[in-house]
């Protein structure tokens, strides 16, 4: 998920060779969501990148932010998924 509208992630998606998953746009109200989990950056208009895991009961088992540059690592967070 972003703040960038459709037309944004479209572009993103096609720049990256396509995408097999569904973008979510947290576009209007901007940032709404992200403002919601406490990560959006009012300043920049942006969300700092983040990643959540969220059970089947939609309480968030594990929540972590990232500085620019560094990417959340999949395996560890599938781990996390499947407890």
């Amino acid at each position: 998920m972003s703040v960038d509208s459709f037309a944004s992630q479209k572009a993103f998606a096609e720049a990256n060779g396509g995408i097999s998953f569904k973008l979510l746009a947290d576009f209007h109200p901007k940032g709404a969501v992200a403002q919601a989990y406490g990560i959006y950056n009012e300043d920049r208009g942006v969300a700092g990148r983040s990643s959540f895991v969220i059970d089947s009961e939609g309480v968030i088992q594990d929540a972590r932010t990232y500085p620019p540059g560094e990417l959340p690592d999949p395996q560890e967070l599938l781990g996390i998924a499947k407890g």
